[in-house]
């Protein structure tokens, strides 16, 4: 900031950091360094109504430096305002605003963000992605014949399946998780039924599910369950549900 006129003796400025959309402490210090334009220099800590600064004669301007404080999150521009005046009526008063531009770079999409878990579901079975213990996966079935499968995708760190129900990647890996799915089925001896089967003897169950999320942030998530049963009429009960609803928690 520039004065008026060269300052002919020591005089009091008062200056004011206000916090506007850019909030002192987690965007930046309020304890700034005052450089005159002699080259000479002190620090203050600058309140919001306002901070008393010894200007010493012969100045003619000076430069209040502040420094912000880096973060890891990705962020809008934000702005402070830096308010400075002599006369204690503030008839003098000026202002200037204190831009913060963000320099982190994007963050992938993944599927956890800020959740402890995301699931969908159907009918008793479920797909699910736990982001606090880096597990992901679905139900066990139990049968004469299984196969299971869960596969997945990060954006940094590769992909992977396993011949499992669920298994742990590790909670990092969770965190940058872009896809995962899951297939699970199991089988029993369907002569049980044409054998006098009581009716909703489980004959076959198979799950299919999938969590994704887009470059655009959007989660998608599906999941069916198909099963047969005996019909306690020599004959097979089919059933089909499915859904396409994410849940979070």
């Amino acid at each position: 900031m520039t004065f008026d006129s060269q300052n002919k003796v020591e005089r009091d400025l008062t200056l004011a950091l206000i916090n506007g959309t850019a909030t002192s402490g987690s965007d930046y210090n309020r304890t700034v360094k005052i450089i005159f334009n002699d080259n000479t220099e002190t620090t203050a800590s600058l309140s919001e109504s306002g901070t008393k600064v010894s200007v010493p004669a012969g100045i003619l301007s000076l430069t209040v430096e502040v420094q912000t404080i880096e973060d890891t999150t990705e962020e809008s521009t934000e702005s402070a305002t830096l308010s400075a005046w002599f006369k204690d009526d503030k008839s003098d008063l000026e202002s200037g605003t204190l831009t913060i531009e963000d320099d982190d770079e994007p963050m992938d999409p993944n599927i956890c963000g800020t959740n402890q878990r995301v699931q969908v579901r159907t009918n008793g079975a479920y797909v699910f992605v736990d982001c606090n213990n880096g597990r992901l996966g679905g139900p066990s079935i139990s049968a004469q014949s299984i196969s299971k499968r869960v596969s997945w995708s990060t954006n940094s760190y590769g992909s992977g399946s396993q011949n499992d129900w669920n298994t742990q990647i590790g909670v990092t890996e969770v965190g940058d998780l872009r896809t995962m799915s899951y297939r699970g089925s199991g089988t029993n001896n369907s002569s049980v039924c044409s054998n006098g089967g009581t009716s909703g003897t489980r004959i076959n169950t198979t799950i299919n599910g999938s969590i994704s999320v887009n470059a655009q942030g959007v989660l998608s998530c599906q999941i069916t369950l198909n099963e047969t049963f005996c019909n306690g009429s020599g004959g097979l009960r089919y059933t089909n549900y499915s859904s396409n609803t994410c849940e979070f928690y």
